[in-house]
């Protein structure tokens, strides 16, 4: 008979293994909790837009494998116009900015852009009347350098009612998607989710757009769409059917729609679901983010917290749905993801003490929350001429290669009623180690 170990011996071993065990979890999320630290350092970030051009609002930034990237945004000078910047992996500002849209005198609001691993551009965005009937989506593509490739070009081709909110998603041979929400001739009052595809010379591949939501949708909006390493497009929205706002999801392949029916991502449908977006993670599943409104009892207030959900290219749920954001009272808003080799960054405007911020928060390579949120942008400002009185909203986040980070925002300036564009650099500091 083999001798048997004491039973304090068996718990002093068992009490040694747990230890350990807690100390590795605990060493893997700091991992991820300094590196967020470093993140969110005493350097508020880089002024983009010009300060005497006026307002300047909703930023967009994409960044490619080596650190490059550009930013875009709506100004008002008077009329809203389109403006970019190139920028550098240090943040530095490379050329001067420069006006995106051909055609001026009517608002041109709204850009988003994506980029490629060599650097190409495309930028989309809605433009009131430039065609004369009513709000186009409109596109313009862009070499490397900045240079314009070929001329501006209108995405949607019905054209005879609104189509808003766009955005695109570019893989890279240089083709790349376009969705965006627009009213139906037919039914005016109602809102549909589109998609359209084009080649690298900006020649779209379907004759007409193709409606994503379905048939008895009431209202559709906030579209988002990426595309993973396979081919496959996720599109995502916000979508109104009966009294509340739910996610819904379809997959493109080749052109056509792989789902039967859209897909429910949200499971709680008592309450309002807004303002989703996605990005590929691990070159083929999905992430899927959205700001999620749910009631807080007993004192019967409404919060909202930032959920995500993990989706396989062929549009399959993987698990269930996760918090990302904590706080019991927040208000939690306009989320914004993106995925490298080995890190997550989810980021969003939070509503804190009366006071907008921008927080974030890391997930680790299963795609759950790995530490705690942090914020990354503080409400006070210290950059002359701006005042400390003011919010930072509507953050967007992109990674490089190297998972290296990349956030754009609006800050505005409460006392002088000021909006500005600001940039946090890719430098070292922003680069998260490996867990």
């Amino acid at each position: 008979m083999k001798n048997k170990l004491p039973k304090k011996w068996l718990l002093m071993i068992g009490a040694l293994c747990m230890t350990t065990l807690i100390v590795a979890s605990l060493a893997h999320l700091n991992q991820f909790k300094s590196s967020f630290k470093l993140l969110a350092n005493e350097n508020e970030g880089v002024v983009v837009s010009d300060k005497e051009q006026g307002n300047a609002d909703h930023a967009d930034i994409a960044i490619n494998e080596q650190g490059d990237g550009v930013i875009v945004w709506q100004q008002q000078t008077p009329e809203w116009n389109i403006y970019a910047q190139r920028i550098n992996k240090a943040g530095e500002k490379l050329g001067p900015i420069f006006k995106v849209n051909q055609v001026s005198g009517t608002p041109q609001r709204f850009p988003r852009v994506a980029m490629n691993k060599n650097g190409d551009f495309v930028v989309v965005w809605q433009s009131f009347f430039e065609w004369g009937s009513g709000v186009e989506i409109l596109g313009q593509k862009f070499h490397a350098n900045g240079e314009k490739w070929g001329s501006e070009f209108k995405v949607n081709a019905i054209r005879i009612v609104n189509q808003i909110l766009p955005d695109v998603a570019l893989n890279d041979l240089g083709s790349f998607a376009v969705v965006w929400s627009g009213e139906n001739f037919e039914n005016p009052d109602r809102k549909y989710i589109y998609y359209r595809s084009f080649n690298p010379e900006g020649e779209p591949f379907q004759k007409y757009e193709i409606k994503i939501s379905a048939p008895e949708t009431r209202l559709a909006t906030n579209p988002a769409v990426s595309i993973n390493a396979k081919g496959q497009t996720l599109v995502v929205w916000q979508e109104y059917i009966k009294d509340t706002w739910d996610i819904y999801a379809q997959v493109i392949t080749n052109g056509q729609k792989s789902l039967k029916t859209s897909l429910r991502i949200n499971n709680n449908a008592a309450l309002n679901q807004i303002h989703p977006d996605a990005a590929t993670k691990n070159n083929d599943d999905f992430l899927v983010v959205w700001s999620n409104e749910t009631l807080h009892m007993p004192i019967n207030m409404i919060k909202r917290n930032i959920v995500g959900q993990i989706l396989s290219g062929s549009g399959g749920k993987k698990g269930g749905a996760f918090n990302i954001s904590e706080g019991v009272f927040n208000h939690n808003n306009y989320p914004s993801v993106s995925s490298g080799k080995n890190n997550t960054l989810v980021v969003w405007q939070s509503f804190e003490k009366g006071e907008w911020k921008i927080a974030g928060q890391f997930l680790d390579p299963s795609g759950r929350p790995a530490g705690d949120m942090f914020t990354i942008i503080k409400n006070t400002h210290e950059t002359e001429p701006y005042t400390d009185l003011g919010w930072n909203i509507y953050p967007d986040v992109e990674m490089d290669g190297g998972g290296c980070l990349g956030i754009v925002w609006t800050y505005f300036d409460l006392e002088k009623k000021q909006k500005s564009i600001f940039y946090k650099p890719l430098d070292s500091l922003s680069c998260p180690s490996t867990p």
